[in-house]
C-alpha cells in the first residue's frame, strides 16, 4: 500500500472470498497458497476433508493473522505426513477474528 496526498492504492487484489493459487496444485512438488481475508487480527483452523466421504484428513492451527489480506502455503500433506493423491477435496478455514467470526470452504484439486 502507498499513500500521498493525493492518492491511495494497494498492489494487493481485492479478496472477498478464500482463493488458492496454484488450484489444481501438485502435492510434493509445489505448494499452493491460500489468500483470504481476516475480520481483525486473530487465528484460523485450516482443515482438508476427502470427497465424498468429507472424511478429516488433516487439521492445523494457523496463529498470528493479521486484520486484512493473510497467506497460508499448503504442501498437500495428510495430517500422517502422506502425500494426497490425485483429487477433489474441501477445504474449510474457520477464522477468529478481534472483529468476529467466518468460515469459508472450497475446493481444492490434487494433480500428482
Amino acid at each position: 500500500t502507498a499513500t500521498s496526498p493525493i492518492y491511495s492504492f494497494s498492489l494487493m487484489p481485492a479478496i472477498d472470498h478464500m482463493i488458492a493459487a496454484p488450484n489444481p496444485f501438485q502435492p510434493g512438488t509445489n505448494t499452493t497458497t491460500l489468500m483470504f481475508s481476516m475480520p481483525g487480527p486473530g487465528s484460523a483452523i485450516f482443515e482438508v476433508f476427502s470427497l465424498p466421504d468429507a472424511r478429516l484428513l488433516m487439521k492445523t492451527n494457523i496463529e498470528g493473522l493479521t486484520d486484512g489480506i493473510n497467506t497460508y502455503s499448503y504442501d498437500g500433506r495428510d495430517s500422517s505426513g502422506r502425500l494426497l493423491p490425485n483429487g477433489v477435496y474441501v477445504v474449510r478455514l474457520r477464522k477468529t477474528g478481534a472483529n468476529g467470526n467466518a468460515n469459508e470452504t472450497f475446493k481444492l484439486i490434487s494433480d500428482r
